[in-house]
């Protein structure tokens, strides 16, 4: 015999369903005092009587940012949780953490993928730029509909170009360069920022046409990339047989740690309907990780009128070395990171209301 649930069931899943939202900000927090905490201990002893050192003073302050902004995301990734995945109604998860029913699969050829998607082993690197806000509202386009950027004063825009190493994913082993922009929702533009993809470039056709299906993330193929390990650089390259093709160096370095940062991704899949602007969560942990302000990051850009990195079949391509020169980059990024092991999951792309 069935009961139909009451609205006292209903209440009381609400508030424990709450109740699990405030352990989870609270115990996280902690988690994130406590390591931060720990790290600057341990910091201090090694340096005691060096301590008044310009470079320890840079590591403390970049220390403290990394905090404050590992904590300032805490709460609204907690409610997007809860939101979608503790609400009475919702799907309920057994004791194993796992959804008591098979979600939703989606056919990429002749495989089928489940949502999140999970990336067990990468390294990556990053470099931040300050750009000409009028520049990136130009490149834009038609998404200037969905999103607004993140301005940081005197007209300038933060522009990011990462590279990735995936070892080990749900989409296979590959290499990856891109280049985002910092946008929020026009539909809610107080959200938190997240990226915007301008191009995407990897050496592996399943990620193209996964990434495409499943968040609306236009990627170029790239077959010859390769990443070059050095004792304190790693070279990504979109042509290893090509020298003259795009590079990026990024430095190796750094000996913190993050668990389950989430960032966001935005994105119009080519299935919203409207042109709905859509997010993506990002949950990232890295070891061996490290920020800097100016590090010593080398970009090389090709020459050449017909960018090697792009496919020239596609309507939408642009050369992307065409694209970062014309802003005349300084020869030193205003910050750059390194994370020498990444893991984390990609959640569903949905829409921003």
């Amino acid at each position: 015999m069935v009961f139909p649930m009451s609205p006292t069931d209903a209440l009381s899943d609400f508030g424990r369903s709450y109740l699990r939202l405030a352990a989870e900000v609270w115990t996280r927090s902690l988690d994130v005092t406590s390591s931060y905490g720990l790290r600057a201990i341990n910091h201090a002893l090694a340096h005691w009587g060096n301590l008044n050192q310009p470079h320890l003073r840079q590591t403390a302050a970049l220390e403290m940012q990394n905090y404050f902004i590992e904590m300032a995301s805490l709460i609204p990734f907690a409610i997007e949780r809860f939101v979608t995945e503790e609400l009475p109604g919702r799907e309920r998860r057994g004791a194993a953490g796992l959804v008591s029913h098979p979600g939703k699969s989606h056919l990429i050829g002749d495989k089928a993928m489940m949502l999140p998607v999970r990336i067990a082993e990468a390294s990556q690197g990053w470099a931040l730029y300050f750009v000409p806000s009028e520049w990136a509202q130009s490149r834009l386009g038609e998404r200037d509909k969905q999103f607004v950027l993140v301005h940081a004063g005197l007209a300038r825009t933060p522009l990011i170009i990462f590279g990735i190493d995936h070892r080990k994913s749900d989409l296979g082993s590959y290499h990856e360069i891109g280049v985002a922009l910092l946008v929020r929702p026009r539909s809610n533009p107080r959200d938190l920022p997240g990226l915007l993809f301008l191009a995407l470039i990897v050496n592996g056709q399943f990620t193209i046409d996964a990434s495409r299906m499943l968040w609306g993330y236009h990627k170029a193929l790239a077959g010859n990339m390769d990443v070059r390990y050095g004792d304190r650089f790693a070279t990504f390259c979109v042509d290893a047989q090509d020298a003259a093709t795009l590079s990026i160096s990024f430095p190796r370095f750094g000996g913190s740690r993050s668990s389950g940062v989430p960032c966001y991704i935005y994105s119009v899949p080519d299935h919203a309907k409207d042109g709905a602007a859509h997010r993506t969560v990002l949950s990232r942990s890295a070891t061996g990780e490290g920020v800097q302000f100016g590090g010593a990051v080398e970009l090389h850009l090709s020459n050449r009128p017909n960018c090697v990195c792009q496919s020239g079949s596609r309507s939408d391509a642009m050369c992307l070395c065409s694209m970062l020169r014309d802003l005349r980059l300084p020869e030193r990024p205003a910050a750059n990171g390194w994370a020498e092991h990444v893991s984390g999951t990609f959640g569903p792309a949905t829409p921003c209301t």
